[in-house]
């Protein structure tokens, strides 16, 4: 009865803390056609500040912002996983859908600016992949390689006046790959569905046009605009560059592509775990842990250091009672 009862015990512990320590996008995760592929919204970071920011600290078009569910291992990163306005399905292409029309202040404007300046890049994710983009190395063009998250904007000279302006990439292309197992035999299949394997963006600068005449309202859903729809792709045009400087007004929009690929779910990583030529050493991070370490280090040893002395103080008071008890006497 004993063994029983301690077997139950050990068993029902396992699985809460199996419950309690799970990891997202360990388990693989199969979609079926039309299945919703939730896109998460992450921090801001940059390379220049170190200092990492909410996606929503800057004027990015929003839902009723709810946190979703961490790991210790995100929270200990700074992380802060949050919800968004892009809808996704399982392969359902899309063509210039609108997120949300802006109508931004100077402030707004400003602060866009300064990220750009700073070189902040935007982390999103799929089904617990990181977005990516795709960055032609330069000694070895045919051999890309994948660099985390996309940057907020660019500064580029101005394509009439030549002055150096900054630009917003607000227009993103979703590009999702996945895997199936197409094996005729359904009973040998190893899943049925759909597996997303890869989760990279190509972000675009437009400078949005619509028909704005007198009394024309903009509705999300039914507006169309005229620099790109399901006729007219995309496509990112110097002359007409999404500036910052003194924009009043920022439509965002974005695409949804599909592609089959032949990567296993358990290989998806592979791409991020390779080495970016351009990357930098991140001296502001590797000092802050450093200095937190030795302060840490510091702290236990004083704290070892009193808890020892008054121990040892103690104890050599006793013995000296007992001493003084032993000497003293008929």
């Amino acid at each position: 009865m004993n063994q029983r009862f301690v077997i139950a015990l050990a068993a029902a512990t396992v699985a809460s803390c199996d419950a309690l320590f799970y990891l997202p996008g360990v388990a693989p995760h199969s979609y079926a056609p039309h299945d919703n592929v939730p896109v998460l919204v992450n921090k801001l970071t940059s390379t220049h500040t170190q200092i990492p920011y909410d996606y929503y600290s800057l004027p990015f078009c929003h839902p009723h912002i709810h946190e979703e569910s961490e790991n210790l291992g995100e929270r200990l990163s700074g992380d802060r996983i949050e919800n968004s306005l892009y809808k996704v399905q399982m392969k359902r292409p899309q063509a210039c859908e609108i997120v949300c029309r802006k109508v931004m202040t100077k402030f707004q404007s400003k602060t866009f600016v300064e990220a750009i300046d700073n070189e902040y890049r935007v982390h999103w994710l799929v089904d617990n992949l990181p977005s990516s983009t795709v960055v032609v190395n330069e000694l070895a063009p045919d051999d890309p390689y994948f660099t985390r998250g996309f940057p907020v904007g660019f500064k580029a000279a101005d394509f009439e006046t030549g002055k150096e302006m900054h630009y917003l990439y607000n227009h993103i292309r979703i590009i999702i790959s996945y895997n199936e197992d197409h094996n005729p035999e359904i009973a040998e299949r190893k899943f049925e569905g759909s597996r997303i394997v890869g989760f990279r963006v190509e972000p675009f600068s437009i400078h949005h046009k619509w028909d704005d005449h007198e009394g024309a309202t903009f509705d999300r859903k039914f507006t169309m605009l005229k620099t790109c729809n399901e006729m007219t792709h995309a496509v990112n045009d110097p002359a007409n560059y999404m500036s910052m400087d003194h924009a009043t007004e920022v439509i965002f929009t974005y695409d949804v592509v599909f592609e089959e690929s032949d990567v296993a779910w358990a290989n998806r990583w592979d791409v991020y775990l390779r080495g970016n030529p351009d990357d930098k050493i991140h001296w502001f991070s590797i000092t802050n842990s450093t200095m937190i370490v030795v302060f840490l280090t510091v702290m236990v040893a004083m704290i070892m250091v009193r808890t020892l002395s008054s121990d040892i103080a103690q104890y050599n008071l006793d013995s000296s009672i007992e001493e003084t008890k032993e000497e003293s006497g008929w």
